[in-house]
């Protein structure tokens, strides 16, 4: 064999094992890194979600609350909502289970400024929902 073809075929299995090689992966944001991100976008959005509560057309409109108690921090969703002087007025979608000072069913009031989050339906689709993170398998 040639020295020449014998370069080339080093040549060649050093490049294909080269393309087999992939970068190393980067790590993507956090899963706080990404609720903390849909919280600041839906902060942006709260004056349209107001107007589309208020305008009666879409259903089950909804804010979430970061509720804290001796420390403890929970999201909660609230439902049945109403919107007056700046404030919503709901009822969570379910029972606490890490603070104690929110109650099942009942009427809770948050100041536009303090939700985490707003989602809304028209028909089938689903609006807002920014603080939503896959959890990977």
């Amino acid at each position: 064999m040639s020295p020449l073809r014998l370069l080339g075929i080093i040549l060649l299995g050093l490049a294909l094992e080269a393309c087999d090689r992939r970068p190393p992966a980067v790590p993507g944001p956090t899963r706080e890194q990404q609720i903390k991100e849909g919280m600041a976008r839906a902060r942006l959005g709260t004056e349209g979600f107001i107007l589309i509560l208020q305008s009666g057309k879409a259903s089950d409109c909804q804010v979430l609350l970061q509720a804290e108690d001796h420390g403890k921090t929970e999201l909660i969703w609230l439902r049945d909502l109403t919107y007056m002087d700046g404030k919503f007025s709901g009822i969570p979608t379910n029972a606490a289970s890490i603070v104690g000072n929110v109650k099942d069913g009942e009427r809770i009031e948050v100041r536009k400024e303090d939700i985490c989050d707003w989602m809304y339906w028209e028909g089938d689709n689903i609006y807002g929902n920014f603080t939503w993170v896959d959890v990977e398998p």
